[in-house]
């Protein structure tokens, strides 16, 4: 395994033809979990020596346990070009070597074809790419970083550059363009996995070191003898991976059950079973194959989208558009008449206080967490609240950067079927919030005290003991007849 550039995952398996099909399905299991974990583009070519009628033309059999992976991957190869001739009888060949790839990687393939066989009962299969390759990364030395924004180091950008800027012509646009012109990003280490040691370390490093001096020596054309000693050296550095793996993970499975044995509620002992058999967390869900195309998927998700959410929608007649520029002329002369008071300190904190920190960002990626750390600031506290005011209390209006909201479809539990989700700009719902706030404080006042539907610290509870007591003193008393 290498990574290309630090983002493509390239994944080179070789599996033996004589590994059974319950070796097999585990192996593939593993490749997803793996990849998944993982969340890069990635691709898979190599000798897989499976023989499955997704993966071959000229084979009717059909591996379940191939199911889950060609859901994610997409086979770039031609299953009707054999890759491998019968010595015997040229006329008969096999597709063994399978090209695939995930819909994040598929932008980068332009082309697959069959190479010359190089003396080998298999034919090299060459794979091009948009990728500019760099000195390969391995997966095992444990210098895998991934990027994230650094939260102090984007806060202390933001407050330099306020510095520097008039508070009384602040803006909401020109603060989302500070604060994304501001972020800045960190390299971390990613996670280790669960089952990771010192010992695994090792022998993951010294089998990848056996197979460059195989590469080396095949490169070198060193002799047979050589190449066979090599070989058994990469083989049984294999097995030592292996082993260490299964040691690893008895360990740490070991020390989790003696941790829930401890435990009397009985959590950490589920927490244990969910470890070891994810199955469990999630709903069982019918898998189907993908049958096209990422971007060809994507494009008809957006036809849909379109026909069903279009400028159609918005349009008004001639006396709705009268009614509403009536109605906007009245408010504005109220405004004018009663203008409102500015927002305060105390109603930007309450504000933050309430927003998610695991909601996403919209276009601009800025998250709550950052509007939350970059308040903690006086300068900015001060100029966030008066971008609010400028905009929002003095010319009543949003600016229009911040109504454009990503739209994501995610995906329902039927195949083929999604629901899209509008990811508006933090900033603004930090906003919406200010007002939603302001306007129930107002409709209260206007609220009979018995609804208890779609207020603030009201419930259906409420109704049903207002409803219990209501009946008790308006049941009649039964007399008992003598």
């Amino acid at each position: 395994m290498v990574l290309i550039n630090g983002e493509t995952l390239l994944i080179h398996p070789y599996i033996p033809p004589d590994v059974k099909q319950r070796t097999r399905k585990a192996y593939w299991n593993e490749i997803e979990r793996f990849v998944t974990s993982e969340n890069r583009p990635t691709i898979i070519t190599g000798d897989l020596n499976t023989r499955d009628r997704r993966l071959d033309a000229s084979v009717r059999a059909r591996r379940p346990y191939l199911d889950p992976i060609l859901i994610e991957f997409e086979v770039l190869n031609d299953i009707t070009q054999p890759t491998r001739y019968d010595p015997a009888n040229e006329e008969k060949g096999s597709v063994l070597d399978i090209a695939m790839c995930t819909s994040d990687a598929r932008e980068n393939i332009l082309a697959w074809r069959l190479g010359p066989d190089l003396d080998s009962d298999h034919k090299i299969t060459i794979i091009e790419t948009a990728l500019t390759i760099t000195e390969p990364e391995s997966l095992f030395d444990g210098n895998d970083h991934k990027s994230t924004v650094d939260i102090n180091l984007t806060t202390e950008n933001i407050t330099l550059w306020l510095e520097y800027e008039n508070i009384a012509e602040a803006s909401l646009s020109k603060l989302s363009s500070i604060i994304r012109n501001s972020i800045a990003y960190k390299e971390t280490p990613r996670e280790n996995h669960r089952f990771w040691t010192t010992a695994l370390r090792d022998a993951c490093r010294r089998k990848e070191q056996a197979k460059e001096a195989l590469q080396k020596a095949r490169r070198d054309q060193k002799p047979e003898a050589y190449m066979e000693a090599l070989k058994t050296t990469l083989r049984n550095e294999s097995i030592e991976v292996l082993r260490e793996y299964k040691t690893a993970k008895v360990q740490r499975y070991t020390e989790l059950a003696e941790t829930a044995v401890a435990d009397s509620t009985g959590a950490t002992t589920w927490k244990l079973i969910r470890e070891i058999n994810p199955e469990l967390n999630s709903k069982r869900t019918p898998r189907t194959i993908k049958s096209k195309r990422a971007d060809e998927e994507a494009e008809e998700i957006a036809t849909k989208f379109a026909s069903i959410y279009d400028d159609n929608d918005l349009e008004t007649t001639e006396k709705e558009r009268m009614e509403h520029d009536a109605l906007i002329k009245a408010l504005q002369t109220e405004k004018e008449s009663n203008r409102p008071t500015p927002i305060t300190r105390r109603e930007l904190e309450k504000a933050l206080k309430r927003a998610k920190i695991r909601s996403a960002g919209g276009v601009d990626g800025i998250t709550n967490v950052l509007l939350k750390r970059a308040c903690e600031e006086e300068t900015t506290a001060e100029y966030i609240l008066a971008a609010i005011n400028n905009d929002i209390v003095k010319d009543g209006k949003i600016p229009d950067d911040l109504k454009i909201a990503k739209v994501r479809p995610l995906p329902k539990a039927k195949p083929g079927e999604f629901r899209p989700i509008a990811l508006l700009s933090n900033l603004a719902k930090l906003v919406e919030s200010i007002i939603e706030t302001r306007l129930r404080h107002q409709a209260e006042k206007h609220l009979p005290p018995n609804q208890t539907g779609g207020r603030e610290a009201h419930n259906t509870s409420q109704a049903m003991i207002r409803l219990l007591q209501i009946g008790t003193l308006v049941r009649p008393r039964v007399r008992r007849v003598p």
